[in-house]
């Protein structure tokens, strides 16, 4: 009824994985040739390719999406700075802590370091300078000065070296809690016994005592809530035997380092109470409590429970292995730079198709090794016009790999914003173009035989 006299259903092919279908119709009597076929092949090829590009973008935005949602709930500073310190990017807690926009941060790399106490510099220096010694998980504590205010806030920084595939720390990652409440009570309870009673059971955070051998002597309300246990059920008992801890032999050691004078903390050390069935994870700060003579009379500790904080760690982490394992199953290469054009980071399949490491990419800056030196000039010319489309499509030009083989390539550029819509990064992704190249070729060959058989006919 409809007149159709021919029909056409084409796979949409990515990777050799069905992905779609073209159903193509003609009400024309048409003849069936070599060339219309070959036309027929390269629109299946390319429009899987752009089929599967499309799906991989939306599984990219969302990733992005859930990523910052959790990132920005968090009431902790999470951030990722340089290598020589500069907070690159963060989020919105940082305005609360210190007064200052995130911004401004991005603007003035040496913000924070300038909120520091002067006493406290050199925690961050000594970080800096020994930045490939520092282990997986490294907590600092230290005081800053936030904007307008006369108080310095005491501040717990945990760090996490980011590093490349063959290992070479790129920057860092980190998490800052405001633990000025803390650090005052700690300090409160050492200088007076007589406040202890008092302000053990007023704070939310766990306050655990013990005497010179280890026997518990206080245990507040916090630590009850933490572990299920009253203080009826601990007082008097060895500390050892209260916990199931994940690296008894660290606390051992961290214990008998407190009775020689020495504060301690640790951070994220699992805990395992088999009467009420708790467990989760502590934050701790341990002290030696002192009579009015100086004489150590045993220990005093503040303890939080950060188990929801490890739970959105490892969520962030997952995500970011995620967006990972995303940016490396791509059929295309994938070039992020800062905005001076040098390369920050490249996937598996620029490795791959150019031949060229991720240490000989990253920090390169342009004039790129992979560019053809005839085509340099329109590619400058073409991402001058960058910030006036914030997108740039389908710029085909010619790259060269490392053993000097040249490949066809079709490139799109676009920023990459943070949540302030201010650009801090310029995407690029190359398709390799060879197949269409030769497509378009062999086309224009087939026209051109075409056109003499017309003129030989006439």
């Amino acid at each position: 009824e409809a007149g159709i006299v021919h029909l056409c259903l084409l796979p949409l092919v990515s990777k050799e994985k069905l992905i779609g279908m073209v159903l193509l119709a003609s009400k024309k009597e048409t003849k069936q040739t070599s060339l219309s076929m070959n036309f027929l092949r390269s629109i299946v090829i390319h429009a899987g390719s752009s089929l599967a590009r499309a799906r991989w973008n939306q599984t990219l935005a969302r990733s992005e999406e859930r990523l910052q949602s959790l990132i920005e709930s968090s009431p902790d500073i999470l951030y990722i700075a340089s290598t020589d310190g500069s907070i690159r990017q963060s989020n919105t807690s940082i305005e609360r802590l210190t007064g200052y926009t995130r911004n401004e941060f991005y603007r003035n790399p040496t913000l924070w370091l300038r909120l520091v106490h002067p006493d406290d510099k050199k925690i961050l220096l000594e970080r800096i300078t020994r930045i490939n010694e520092l282990p997986s998980r490294s907590p600092s504590e230290y005081r800053i000065l936030p904007k307008g205010k006369a108080a310095y806030r005491w501040v717990r920084d945990t760090v996490t070296p980011l590093k490349e595939h063959d290992g070479i720390i790129t920057g860092i990652a980190g998490m800052i809690t405001d633990v000025s409440a803390q650090k005052e009570i700690t300090d409160e309870l050492q200088n007076s016994n007589d406040f202890m009673s008092g302000a053990i059971e007023s704070v939310s955070e766990g306050i655990i005592a013990c005497d010179i051998h280890l026997n518990c002597v206080r245990w507040n309300r916090a630590m009850q809530r933490i572990t299920g246990l009253h203080e009826m059920d601990v007082v008097g008992k060895q500390l050892q035997g209260i916990f199931t801890i994940s690296d008894q032999e660290k606390i051992d050691d961290l214990l008998r380092k407190i009775l020689k004078g020495e504060e301690a903390s640790f951070d994220n050390l699992h805990f395992h109470i088999s009467s009420t069935k708790k467990e989760g994870y502590l934050w701790g700060r341990f002290s030696p409590l002192r009579n009015t003579r100086g004489e150590i009379i045993g220990i005093i500790g503040v303890l939080a429970e950060v188990s929801e904080q490890k739970k959105l760690e490892q969520a962030i982490q997952e995500s970011e292995q995620m967006l990972r394992n995303v940016i490396d199953s791509m059929g295309d290469i994938l070039i992020l730079t800062d905005l001076k054009g040098i390369v920050l980071q490249v996937n598996r399949t620029f490795v791959n198709d150019l031949g060229y490491s991720q240490t000989e990419s990253v920090g390169s800056d342009f004039p790129y090794p992979w560019l053809v030196e005839e085509q340099m000039g329109r590619y400058v010319l073409w991402l001058a016009t960058l910030r006036e489309k914030n997108w740039l499509h389908d710029f085909d030009m010619t790259w060269k790999a490392k053993g000097g083989r040249l490949i066809p390539m079709s490139v799109s550029t676009t920023f990459l914003r943070n949540s302030l819509g201010e650009p801090i990064a310029i995407l690029n992704i190359a398709r390799d173009i060879t197949e269409r190249t030769r497509l378009g070729k062999d086309l224009e060959n087939r026209n051109k035989q075409i056109v003499h058989l017309n003129r030989i006919i006439t």
